[in-house]
């Protein structure tokens, strides 16, 4: 129920970040250039980047690779693997989770542009979901 509850929450936090918080371009006649033109107005164009992003991004990296390595400590020591999709051989669980740590940060460099709290937010949560299973990892692999 917990993952259930998760998902949702970062589904409405990516549900709405576009229509609630972005302005949308203008296209005007401009007489001076006899054309039309397309006026951004200036609260969309964020170009500082929050300074959280990069350590949160670092930290998602570094908990995946925990993530990784604890459930290899822990495979060995005769625990299962409770989600089907790593239930593959290590490079290809590499491959997924190199792909899905890439996603997420690349979900969170586009968010930033229109709802800066939004993508601190999300990657908050996919940290703190990732540290959860890195502990219940360690966990079984020191049993």
């Amino acid at each position: 129920m917990r993952v259930v509850r998760s998902v949702l929450f970062t589904l409405a936090l990516l549900g709405g970040a576009h229509s609630a918080f972005a302005q949308d371009p203008v296209i005007v006649y401009d007489e001076a250039v006899q054309s039309l033109v397309v006026r951004i107005p200036s609260t969309v164009v964020e170009t500082k980047r929050p300074a959280a992003l990069p350590a949160l991004y670092a930290g998602l990296i570094t908990a995946n690779a925990l993530d990784l390595y604890t459930t290899h400590k822990a495979l060995g020591n005769g625990a299962l693997e409770a989600n089907p999709v790593m239930r593959v051989e290590p490079p290809a669980q590499i491959a997924i989770k190199a792909a899905t740590t890439a996603t997420s940060i690349l979900l969170a460099e586009r968010m930033w542009k229109k709802n800066r709290k939004a993508a601190i937010v999300l990657m908050a949560v996919m940290n703190g979901a990732t540290a959860a299973v890195v502990a219940h990892n360690a966990r079984h692999a020191r049993r």
